[in-house]
């Protein structure tokens, strides 16, 4: 279990480097992150890091609380 969990950490730090480099990459000035393009681009990325977060619980067997 911890090798799995240590292998979701890499997975998850990769998966926020990827998408703070697109976030940069696409708007580096902060004003610019603005406007209907870049929400729905902020919205995918937000679905990639939920999936990738879901996938790496589900490998560690871990069950989110639902509250």
């Amino acid at each position: 279990v911890e090798a799995l969990l240590a292998e979701a950490d890499e997975n998850r730090t990769a998966d926020r480097l990827v998408a703070a480099t697109a976030r940069s990459a696409v708007a580096p000035d902060p004003s610019a992150q603005a406007g209907p393009l870049w929400d729905r681009f902020a919205r995918e990325v937000q679905l990639l890091e939920d999936e990738a977060r879901a996938d790496w619980m589900k490998a560690a067997g871990i069950v989110p609380s639902r509250t």
